[in-house]
């Protein structure tokens, strides 16, 4: 196509331009008929409805259907008893970790089980998260050790410079 041939027109199907500004403006809803600040869920107003005694009687029939056999309530009574475990214990020999060397060490033994298949790059992430909060607590302890440091060298030289 060239520049003097007219542009075909997209016709009633095109939909609505873009004219480049978002499509709301800030500070104000983008459903303005919707429910008003402040307003309280339908749960929560139910919950503050009921008493104690209506709890007990909950919980109490919910527990004479999980003794009938009744999986939905064995299920609920479970699940708030031992509630589902996220991440699972990692098996792997983590060196101890005193120095900053001691962590490059650390991470070097993550990603060598890692490349043999005993840690998932999943679990060596998470291994190496733990590294890191090590490495960030001995960087705090150094940098506590020289400000020290420096506090007792200028109360014993005020003239001194640095």
């Amino acid at each position: 196509m060239s520049d003097d041939e007219p542009k075909p027109d997209a016709g009633e199907n095109a939909g609505p331009k873009r004219t480049g500004a978002p499509p709301f403006v800030k500070g104000r809803s983008g459903n303005p008929t919707g429910m008003r600040k402040g307003t309280r869920h339908k749960k929560t107003l139910l919950l503050a409805a009921m008493t104690d005694d209506d709890r007990a009687t909950i919980v109490e029939k919910i527990i004479r259907q999980a003794r009938k056999g009744c999986r939905v309530s064995q299920r609920l009574i479970v699940d708030r008893i031992e509630p589902a475990r996220r991440g699972s214990p990692v098996k792997f020999a983590l060196p101890e970790i005193r120095t900053m060397t001691d962590v490059v060490s650390a991470l070097a033994s993550i990603s060598t089980a890692m490349a043999k298949g005993r840690l998932t790059p999943t679990e060596a992430m998470e291994v190496a998260g733990v590294v890191e909060l090590s490495r960030q607590a001995l960087k705090t302890i150094d940098h506590e050790t020289r400000l020290e440091r420096i506090e007792a060298m200028m109360r014993s030289e005020p003239d001194a410079k640095l």
